[in-house]
């Protein structure tokens, strides 16, 4: 994701969810295919990136990035879960840094 100092809304869903969508003040949004964010910095041959490996349960990732903040930062949302009494819930990332080489 480049670094445009938006709110951007990158939505994996198939479908947009009203409600879900509507929660945050986004500047854009679009569609994604792969449930991933990598940073990089044009001063930085290094790359972080965070995948989120339960995409199943993914519906979008809020890209934040005002402007007044000295990096950018995301979150994934997941779609809406009703979960009974006793039952739990997990979402994962898997997160790597590389050298750029």
């Amino acid at each position: 994701f480049p670094r445009l100092f938006i709110c951007k809304l990158y939505r994996f869903a198939a479908q947009p969810d009203k409600d879900l969508e509507s929660a945050f003040s986004m500047e854009q949004a679009t569609g994604i295919t792969v449930p991933k964010a990598v940073f990089t910095a044009p001063w930085s041959k290094v790359k972080v990136s965070a995948e989120i490996t339960s995409a199943k349960d993914l519906h979008c990732i809020i890209f934040w990035d005002s402007g007044k903040q000295k990096a950018s930062t995301f979150e994934p949302i997941s779609a809406k879960i009703k979960l009974e009494p006793g039952q739990s819930w997990t979402m994962s990332s898997a997160w790597r840094c590389s050298d750029g080489k």
